[in-house]
């Protein structure tokens, strides 16, 4: 397992303009590389789906022809700038996730501060994009970061990549799931060629506690 400090992950967001514009692409993973040379992109496509069926009102099979160009795209525009770097498509982990979403949903119906955090997040996220959001749209517009938040376990627990770039906020949250976890864990926001580091835990036991269900 990889666990030297100049290894890191980093999810990428389809829709994320920063991400969508190629310069802007290349030159924020050129600047990330210079910490983290080991660095594994994950392009988060698929999980895009969620938000597009529940608040564009468009179709699964039209949604997925979308995210999956925008993925491909994404994926060639990193490539033709690095070609040492590693790239993972969702649909490469996807099934290695499930039992930490499983987890996570039981999470959300057991531990009332976890749920509101958890909304109260992605309403947040999404508020430029698709301004106020009804509550009875957030359960499902949720199923993005559960899937968000089981990968960080995964990377984390199973392959023992232990630093987390996102440029976003969704700190809380994910501090909250260390903690539930008892994750080694380190999370920094990269923007603006600044690098700061917002979060670092250290494991008490290396284990998935027995309570993990529980508040």
């Amino acid at each position: 397992m990889q666990q030297l400090n100049d290894t890191a992950f980093i999810g990428i967001s389809i829709f994320k303009p920063r991400f969508m514009d190629k310069k802007s692409l290349v030159n924020y993973l050129s600047f990330i590389r210079k910490e983290w040379p080991r660095l594994t992109i994950v392009i988060a496509d698929k999980p895009e789906i969620f938000n597009l069926q529940t608040m564009e009102n468009i179709k699964y099979n039209q949604a997925m022809h979308i995210i999956t160009k925008r993925g491909v795209d994404i994926k060639k525009n990193i490539q033709e700038k690095f070609n040492d770097v590693n790239i993972v498509l969702w649909q490469d982990i996807e099934f290695k996730l499930e039992s930490y979403v499983t987890i996570l949903n039981s999470h959300i119906e057991s531990c009332a501060e976890f749920k509101y955090l958890l909304f109260g997040t992605v309403a947040e996220n999404l508020r430029p994009r698709y301004g106020d959001i009804e509550m009875r749209k957030l359960y499902n517009l949720s199923k993005y970061l559960i899937q968000e938040l089981a990968q960080t376990i995964y990377f984390n627990i199973d392959l023992g990549i232990k630093n987390e770039i996102y440029p976003g906020k969704i700190g809380e949250v994910k501090k909250y799931v260390a903690e539930l976890m008892d994750l080694t864990y380190s999370y920094y926001d990269v923007r603006n060629r600044s690098i700061t580091k917002l979060y670092t835990r250290t494991s008490k036991q290396s284990l998935v506690p027995n309570n993990a269900n529980d508040c």
